[in-house]
């Protein structure tokens, strides 16, 4: 349920919702869960919560723990 979405025209899922009615503590919230992420909806939702600094920080802190790129060490 976490990640379905609302029917409609315009169908957006619960975090959609919340990052654009400004609720960090809600989106927040529903990230922790284990709502489904991509990088591209972290900036998105990064551009809503613009003007909280806190708040970008945890959402630069997912970004770089949840999408770090491996780096390849090869052996010979």
């Amino acid at each position: 349920l976490i990640n379905q979405k609302t029917k409609g025209l315009c169908p957006k899922t619960p975090l959609q919702i919340a990052s654009e009615n400004h609720n960090d503590k809600v989106t927040k919230f529903l990230i922790d869960r284990g709502a489904e992420i991509t990088e591209t909806e972290i900036d998105k939702i990064a551009t809503n919560f613009k003007h909280n600094t806190l708040f970008l920080s945890y959402l630069n802190e997912l970004k770089e723990t949840k999408f770090k790129k491996e780096k390849k060490f090869w052996f010979f």
